[in-house]
């Protein structure tokens, strides 16, 4: 089943959050990018660390990527399967690392409708909204067994 993380906000302003979306839309896009220096440049971790720092009472862990989703389902997060997807919801994206030889978390997003997430790319050279339901991304969505996905390659010999 492909899932999304839900984090356990307490409060979010919708009518704020397609402001800071669209004030992200034109940034460019650095890798490693820290927030002192969102939303100027932001990657794609940073840039939905941003939105939800603006739009909500969420933190999202200063963690590697492929840490998050354990990570945020040990401080009370929930596993929400696709389907049943909101806003705020977090969305990650797997795929096999030729590097590491295993699968691992490559990519992040944010729910913001039905349907579409915000993310970015340097492949699609930066920010974008993109449908979650198309075959570029469907496949690639983390699934319930993402505890045996390697997280840190760092800590994997």
């Amino acid at each position: 089943m492909k899932i999304v993380i839900r984090p356990p906000y307490t409060s979010f302003d919708r009518l704020k959050l397609p402001i800071v979306i669209k004030s992200i839309l034109n940034t460019l896009y650095k890798s490693w990018a820290d927030m002192s220096i969102a939303p100027e440049y932001t990657d794609c971790v940073t840039a939905i660390r941003y939105i939800l720092s603006q739009t909500s009472d969420y933190i999202l862990p200063r963690a590697y990527i492929g840490d998050m989703p354990r990570m945020m389902i040990d401080a009370g997060a929930t596993e929400v399967s696709i389907q049943s997807a909101q806003p705020w919801d977090i969305i990650f994206f797997e795929r096999m690392s030729f590097t590491h030889g295993h699968y691992m978390i490559a990519h992040i997003g944010i729910i913001i409708s039905e349907s579409e997430f915000f993310h970015s790319s340097p492949h699609h050279r930066g920010w974008q909204i993109s449908s979650y339901h198309t075959q570029e991304y469907e496949s690639i969505i983390l699934d319930e067994s993402y505890l045996s996905i390697a997280s840190d390659p760092r800590h994997h010999a």
